[in-house]
């Protein structure tokens, strides 16, 4: 009985496939309206990381349990191996990454990901980033293309009649992925080595066309200082900055990097300079005041 049962879903299956797939060729664009398609993205630093899927509804259907299996499930079509929940509806829920970051304390090398979720009855769960993200849902998991699994805890949380995945709880290396549904929320915690990140790129973008300027140079000085990063490579981009332009803002720089590097000899000179500049610059700027509150008065004569 329970064979036949599930040849006849089988069969049914494959020809709403069939005919979904026939249909979508040949007609036009409509819209998805049962589970509609959404993405969400988040910015860390300059990294990117964003999430698309379909938003299933409670629609008061019991969900954790029933519409949701509970634990690792062999789907009634596709691959025998047992799956998690696809964590979202339709085709597969994927996640992609401009960089290389942290998710769930596993490195995540930059790409698309497909994403899934396990939840227990005691709201233990699993979260599974797999390296095939272009299936159908969960039809065709294959534990062997799992990039990882990592156990998370599912909390509770107010009532999310549609799927909803937000980023929260945002700093500046780390953001928080939860998927909210019913009244369950799974959190995911995401991270960037955000001053690694950007230090590569600048050296990057310094080999092009803005390594010709001395602001770019100065800029990626600069963010190393502020961060107290990368000092041997700041002090090579803010020399540079200097042979171009000789001004207070360089020479400020360079002072700061010299100071946290703690070549004091070498920050003094810098610093001397840097103070008759700002010498200069004062006169200049009184200069300029005094010339323009002259003008303003002979013109109200």
């Amino acid at each position: 009985m329970q064979k036949n049962l599930t040849t006849r879903f089988v069969s049914v299956l494959l020809a709403v496939l069939t005919c979904a797939n026939a249909w979508a060729q040949a007609g036009i664009t409509t819209p998805r309206t049962p589970s509609p398609g959404a993405q969400v993205s988040q910015t860390i630093g300059i990294s990117n990381v964003s999430v698309n899927y379909s938003r299933p509804s409670v629609k008061g259907r019991p969900v954790w349990g029933e519409l949701v299996p509970y634990g690792w499930n062999v789907q009634a079509f596709g691959s025998p191996n047992p799956a998690p929940w696809r964590a979202g509806a339709n085709e597969n829920t994927v996640i992609e990454f401009s960089h290389d970051a942290k998710v769930a304390g596993q490195n995540v090398p930059a790409g698309k990901y497909g994403l899934f979720f396990v939840i227990n009855k005691d709201d233990s769960g699993e979260v599974i980033l797999s390296k095939d993200y272009r299936s159908w849902g969960n039809f065709f998991y294959e534990p062997s293309q799992d990039l990882f699994r990592a156990k998370i805890q599912v909390r509770s949380n107010a009532h999310t009649e549609m799927l909803t995945y937000e980023f929260i709880n945002a700093t500046k290396n780390t953001v928080e992925l939860v998927l909210n549904w019913e009244k369950k929320q799974f959190p995911v915690m995401i991270e960037f080595a955000v001053d690694d990140i950007v230090m590569a790129n600048a050296a990057e973008e310094l080999q092009g066309a803005k390594g010709f300027t001395w602001q770019a140079m100065s800029s990626a000085a600069n963010y190393a200082m502020q961060n107290k990063v990368n000092h041997e490579a700041a002090i090579v981009w803010i020399d540079k900055a200097i042979a171009q332009q000789s001004n207070y803002t360089n020479l400020n720089i360079k002072s700061g990097l010299l100071k946290q590097m703690g070549k004091t000899a070498k920050r003094k000179r810098s610093r001397k300079r840097h103070w008759w500049l700002q010498r200069r610059w004062n006169s200049i700027s009184t200069a300029i005041n005094c010339s323009m509150r002259e003008n303003t008065m002979m013109r109200s004569k």
